[in-house]
């Protein structure tokens, strides 16, 4: 009982956004490295987090969520965060004394997008309830789109055209998988999941292979190979009870990391671009 009088109140959000409310000008202003910006990117994404906890449903303390009036515009909204600060991020970037420091705000929210919606690829292969709300979906995508559209005008060279458009194809994927699912519920098989987290991946390693993202191409390539394997082991389930269906599964697996290694050694960068 006092658990539950505590959390009720005191949501976890409220102190992390008076946190934030504080010191965001101090770290925003003066904020330097890794240190900073990753503890400033925490705790905007730490808030969000807890505020969709409490109030969207999230059901992580059973019994104690609410759910909103409104539940397409609230998790099209609350998921917004992470474009917000790149675009934030890149407009700064070159109207400020630091610019490193802004660099990095950009790499971390381009790093949590990507995070993020290789989770919901995930997620919508084993539930396809999670593609059904197209509302929220259509806001996070024009809210990629609008962080892409920033990126390219504030960043013309080969960087900045990447990064703008790993944002594009991020926001085409979702919406595209997210309307197959609407219109067709069944189709949520391991190979669609797949065929999305591929196409991700695929385009981020091209586009960190233009702007010469050395451990960003490497990194997509490594999943790529990763998801693959996976694949194997899930469309041959059948198979794995037999002592063939794993040796098949095995040198899959030794081909794929065969192969992730020969395309690093033969494609990526030599030196590590600037993103």
């Amino acid at each position: 009982m006092s658990a539950k009088y505590t959390r009720q109140a005191l949501p976890l959000w409220q102190p992390l956004l008076v946190w934030l409310l504080l010191f965001s000008p101090l770290l925003l202003l003066y904020g330097q490295g890794w240190p900073v910006a990753g503890l400033w990117m925490a705790g905007v994404l730490g808030t969000a987090w807890a505020h969709a906890d409490e109030y969207g449903g999230l059901a992580l303390w059973p019994g104690y969520a609410v759910r909103p009036s409104y539940p397409a515009l609230y998790w099209g909204l609350i998921a917004c965060p992470p474009m917000a600060v790149a675009a934030l991020a890149v407009y700064a970037r070159f109207r400020s004394t630091r610019p490193a420091f802004w660099r990095l705000l950009e790499k971390l929210a381009l790093i949590t997008i990507l995070a993020g919606f290789s989770f919901v690829v995930v997620a919508r292969g084993l539930d396809g309830r999670s593609g059904t709300m197209l509302g929220s979906v259509a806001i996070q995508s024009m809210a990629l789109l609008g962080a892409s559209a920033a990126v390219h005008l504030a960043r013309p060279g080969k960087s900045g055209q990447a990064t703008a458009a790993i944002l594009a194809v991020v926001a085409l994927l979702h919406m595209v998988q997210a309307m197959l699912l609407y219109l067709h519920p069944p189709i949520r098989g391991p190979w669609v999941s797949a065929l999305f987290f591929l196409l991700l991946w695929s385009a981020t390693a091209m586009g960190a292979l233009h702007a010469q993202w050395r451990r960003m191409f490497q990194t997509a390539i490594a999943l790529i190979a990763l998801r693959i394997v996976i694949l194997s082991f899930e469309l041959s389930d059948d198979l794995l009870g037999s002592g063939f269906g794993l040796i098949l599964s095995g040198v899959l697996a030794l081909l794929a990391a065969w192969i992730t290694i020969r395309i690093s050694q033969r494609f990526a960068p030599v030196a590590e671009g600037q993103l």
